[in-house]
């Protein structure tokens, strides 16, 4: 059994990561925080303005700009509190792009949270006058800078003491949390059990959205998203509402499905619509698919026994396919209202982590074979080039893989339902091509014959 960490040896470890992830990132850093969280920040007047939830908490990091700064850390002292909490002072320095150092003092309450912390309270102070860099030398010796000197040899002295107890200051190297947060900027801020070292760490730092735990274990995920819709909220039709979900299905990390429809009896408009996340349901077990449909996995080809023409099939195939479905519940139900379609009911929470940040381009709402790369990619066909090699040359022209906006395997598919869409009919899509020249065209003239050679 790994020994317990220290409340000292926790808020250590929390600062080390809190002030790196403030100055290299601090559009990120709202995700030590919850919603029951609370951030003081002095006003321009004096008074402290107090900040909750998610969505205020970032607005009100993102308002100070944080990343024209730089942080030196003094002192950082730690206890235990009620119901295994731990209460964190920190006092150093901040000095911005106008050279002038400022002294603050910050208080943190980190409350347990599934194995970890987040960040339940967090006030944050000046206690000194601002004293600019290249005018130190020279300032009059006010008592203000002699207590500046002073309170610097005691932080100093504070600082030795504080590493000598504690000389492994870096306690990310025990819960496999990369202490490097340049090599892993799309994560979330990673806290540590303060119980046990070997503990699974409580983040999310793939995935772009935050997840709760029920008392019996079981997660539930967020996505983290201003702009998503609400109970209440009013579309003009289905589609402008199905636009706006499929959208914050993209920023948050799902995909979106449509469901199933209500219409009232004997009437043609939908007086109920529901959407989905795209693993709503359970896999139906025995599921199979035919190998031979026209969809983006389908296999065209001649039969075994090759006695039927290409396109015609004897023995339907079938393949097994897998299932993402793991019964997610997050949904949204449209009802008619007048003459607009109001949300009634809007299930946010997923029962499965959300996409990560990089990895999105490959779901499937953020790609779209449009017409344009439709038409590309026949053009390079018709240059006796595959789908893969035009994947390629589409990746050159847009300056990257991750700028396509397709993967290679929809170049297939394309390629694929345009196979199938021919089938056995080349030749005759050529003839009745030149036929209906002929028809429209008065001094065009055709001639062809049936045979074989």
């Amino acid at each position: 059994m790994a020994p317990a960490l220290s409340a000292q040896s926790v808020g250590e470890a929390f600062v080390n990561m809190y002030y790196q992830v403030l100055q290299d990132s601090p559009e990120r850093l709202h995700r030590c925080y919850r919603d029951n969280s609370t951030l003081g920040r002095p006003e321009a007047s004096g008074s402290l303005s107090n900040t909750t939830t998610i969505n205020g908490i970032k607005a009100k990091i993102q308002s100070h700009n944080y990343g024209d700064y730089k942080f030196e850390i003094k002192s950082v002292d730690a206890q235990e509190s009620l119901e295994g909490a731990v209460k964190v002072i920190v006092i150093g320095y901040l000095t911005g792009k106008d050279n002038i150092l400022k002294i603050f003092i910050q208080s943190f309450l980190l409350a347990p949270f599934d194995n970890g912390y987040f960040v339940r309270n967090d006030m944050f102070r000046y206690i000194e006058s601002n004293i600019n860099h290249h005018e130190q030398d020279h300032a009059p010796k006010t008592q203000v800078i002699e207590n500046v000197a002073v309170l610097e040899n005691y932080l100093s002295e504070q600082a030795d003491v504080t590493q000598e107890k504690s000389p492994a200051k870096n306690i990310f190297e025990f819960c496999d949390v990369p202490s490097d947060w340049e090599e892993h900027p799309g994560g979330d801020a990673a806290l540590i059990d303060a119980t046990d070292i070997e503990v699974e760490t409580v983040r999310v730092r793939d995935h772009v959205g935050y997840y709760t735990c029920d008392d019996n274990g079981n997660r539930t995920w967020y996505p983290d998203c201003v702009e998503k819709p609400v109970e209440g909220c009013k579309f003009v039709s289905i589609d402008q509402a199905y636009s706006f979900y499929v959208a914050y299905g993209k920023k948050g990390g799902f995909d979106i499905r449509k469901g199933g429809q209500y219409q009232a009896a004997g009437g043609k408009e939908t007086t109920i619509k529901y959407f989905y996340c795209s693993r709503e349901g359970l896999p139906v077990k025995g599921k199979s698919v035919d190998k031979n449909s026209n969809d983006d996995i389908s296999e065209e080809g001649e039969s075994s026994n090759g006695s039927i023409k290409f396109g015609e099939f004897k023995n339907k195939q079938k393949r097994r396919k897998a299932s993402f479905r793991c019964g997610c519940l997050a949904k949204l139900i449209l009802k008619k209202v007048g003459n607009v379609y109001e949300v009634t009911k809007l299930e946010e929470g997923h029962n499965h982590p959300l996409v990560a940040e990089k990895d999105m381009i490959f779901m499937k709402n953020s790609r779209n074979m449009g017409y344009t790369k439709q038409h590309f990619l026949y053009q390079v066909s018709n240059a006796n080039f595959g789908p893969a090699i035009g994947f390629r040359l589409m990746k050159q022209l847009y300056g990257g893989f991750d700028r396509v906006g397709v993967t290679k395997s929809d170049c297939k598919n394309n390629k694929k339902k345009i196979s199938v869409f021919i089938g056995d009919r080349d030749a005759q899509m050529a003839v009745e091509k030149l036929i209906n020249r002929k028809l429209h065209s008065p001094g065009f003239y055709v001639n062809y014959y049936k045979g074989w050679f």
